[in-house]
């Protein structure tokens, strides 16, 4: 792990949705990248890890995370890839609509190895963004020195969806 990286402890038990989780902890690495949580009460648990450069406030590390059972594991290890942010500087339109896109995601597929250190990165950024990263809708963190596509998702209103037919 690395130093000065923020490590967040969710309950992922009472949901599949994110939205739902329960914010159990966040915490600092030590300068070596160390750290210690302890929870009780909550059986499954998704625990992320990040890091914001002091000097950019940007993340440089891809987010990373790991589900846990407090049943079988109480030590974990996370690595974190270096990073850089990307921003789409435009706003995405489907041919078909007459306004932007309300809604859309961009899913970073890693095409190296997806799974190298048996860790899981946050692959998908968005408008459905995860609120402790507190990024901007149209920004996207990438792996360095990796051969990546980024998919781009959309939802767009096509036509009035209040016109009633006469």
């Amino acid at each position: 792990m690395i130093g000065n990286a923020t490590v967040v402890v969710c309950n992922s038990s009472l949901s599949q949705s994110y939205a739902e989780w329960k914010l159990v902890k966040e915490v600092k690495t030590d300068a070596d990248g160390r750290y210690s949580v302890e929870v009780r009460n909550d059986p499954q648990l998704r625990v992320y890890a990040y890091r914001i450069n002091p000097n950019s406030m940007s993340i440089d590390y891809v987010p990373s995370f790991i589900d846990i059972d407090l049943k079988t594991d109480n030590i974990i290890n996370l690595r974190l890839l270096p990073a850089a942010s990307l921003i789409f500087d435009n706003k995405v339109w489907s041919v078909d609509s007459t306004m932007p896109v309300k809604i859309n995601s961009f899913i970073v597929v890693d095409n190296d190895n997806p799974n190298l250190y048996n860790v899981s990165h946050i692959d998908t950024y968005g408008t459905s963004n995860y609120p402790f990263l507190d990024l901007q809708p149209n920004q996207v963190i990438v792996p360095l020195d990796r051969n990546i596509i980024i998919n781009v998702r959309t939802e767009a209103i096509l036509g009035s969806p209040f016109t009633v037919p006469s």
